[in-house]
C-alpha cells in the first residue's frame, strides 16, 4: 500500500491485499465469538449454585470456586456473620536473619517473615461441588486482611517491606 503526500492509498499490492484479507477474516472470528460467548446462561448467584452445571461457563472447578467464593465479597467488611463478634488474629513471627546490630544508636536491623491466621465466616464451600477441592490459595487483594502495622521502626522509609501476596483458603 503506497500514500500520497495528502494521505489517500494509492495502490496495494498482493501482500496488503491478503493481509487485509487475514485481517478481515480475524474480525469476523472474533465477532462471532463475541455473538457465541453472548449467549451464555448468566452466572448464578450462591444461593443458587447448586444442581447447575458450571461446566457450560467453560471455566475449570478453580475458577468456578474462585466465582462462587468472591460473589457479593466484600473485603471492607470484617470477615463475621455477627457485628459484635471479634475476629481472633493469630500472629506468629520467623527470624530469618540479623542484618546489623548498632549498640550505640540502639538500632537492630532483621528480616523476618510475619505470619498470620484467621477464619473467615464468609469462605466457606462444599468441597463435592467444586471437584473436591478444599484448599484455594486467593491474592489476597481480594479477601479481608487485618490491620497489623510495624508501629516502632527506626527508619521511616519502608525499604524491604512487602505485602502479603497469597493466603490459603480451606472448605
Amino acid at each position: 500500500m503506497e500514500r500520497t503526500p495528502s494521505g489517500r492509498v494509492t495502490k496495494m499490492g498482493g501482500a496488503g491485499a491478503s493481509l487485509l484479507a487475514m485481517l478481515l477474516h480475524l474480525i469476523t472470528l472474533v465477532n462471532s465469538q463475541v455473538v457465541q460467548n453472548s449467549e451464555l446462561p448468566a452466572i448464578p448467584s450462591r444461593t443458587s449454585l447448586s444442581g447447575v452445571d458450571l461446566s457450560k461457563f467453560g471455566a475449570n472447578d478453580e475458577q468456578k470456586l474462585f466465582r462462587y467464593l468472591l460473589h457479593d465479597y466484600d473485603k471492607a467488611v470484617r470477615p463475621v456473620f455477627n457485628a459484635t463478634k471479634t475476629v481472633k488474629v493469630y500472629i506468629g513471627l520467623t527470624l530469618t536473619h540479623i542484618f546489623n546490630i548498632d549498640e550505640r544508636n540502639q538500632v537492630l536491623a532483621l528480616n523476618v517473615w510475619v505470619e498470620q491466621s484467621w477464619h473467615d465466616e464468609r469462605i466457606r464451600w462444599n468441597p463435592r461441588e467444586f471437584g473436591n477441592l478444599s484448599k484455594l490459595t486467593l491474592a489476597t487483594r481480594y479477601l479481608w486482611t487485618p490491620d497489623i502495622v510495624l508501629y516502632n521502626k527506626a527508619y521511616s522509609e519502608e525499604q524491604g517491606e512487602t505485602r502479603n501476596r497469597a493466603m490459603m483458603c480451606r472448605a
